[in-house]
């Protein structure tokens, strides 16, 4: 997809600049490219995630947010999760999330590539980012990579395609944040 604006554009003018549009914008080495539609299958497994997220996390010091909340990744770029655990401090007129935790990205035959790989760089690049969780949609599969020390690209991968480890995969990721998730119908 071609950029929006051809003028490189500094991270504080891509603020601005989106504030006046009807549209959001994902923003990449310094261009502006604008946000695809998705699926009712997309949508639907993006809710329940963030449902999900908001009923375990109520009470606790973090906070879920998505799919209106970006992120300004380690790389500079500003990219929209489907759903993000945000643990820093809430900032009412903020316009991106201020310490995200956990990141997921739901998978679509159009995103795929672009969400193993570049996405995964920014939020590799992002310190704050503990784990990044690619959802399918086509499948009832997940897979997660976890942060040691040397970034998520030198981390754990690990991936679960049924159910029921699915949820312990998503508790665990939970109990990182103090908080409890489980991933169920």
């Amino acid at each position: 997809m071609a950029p929006v604006q051809q003028k490189p554009m500094t991270w504080e003018e891509y603020l601005a600049w989106e504030t006046r549009q009807e549209l959001r914008y994902e923003f990449i080495d310094g261009a502006v490219y604008a946000m695809n539609g998705g699926t009712l299958a997309h949508g639907a497994i993006g809710a329940n995630i963030r449902e999900e997220l908001s009923r375990q996390l109520k009470g606790g010091p973090c906070r879920r947010d998505g799919p209106t909340t970006k992120v300004q990744t380690g790389t500079g770029n500003g990219r929209y999760p489907d759903a993000l655990v945000d643990c820093g401090p809430f900032v009412p007129d903020a316009m991106q999330a201020q310490q995200p935790t956990i990141v997921f990205e739901v998978l679509s035959q159009s995103t795929t590539w672009k969400d193993q790989n570049t996405k995964f760089a920014d939020y590799d690049a992002t310190p704050t980012i503990q784990h990044y969780a690619i959802v399918f949609q086509d499948e009832i599969c997940v897979m997660v990579y976890s942060r040691p020390a040397g970034g998520i690209s030198s981390g754990r991968r690990r991936s679960s395609c049924d159910r029921e480890a699915m949820s312990g995969m998503c508790l665990a990721l939970a109990s990182r944040c103090r908080c409890r998730l489980s991933m169920t119908d």
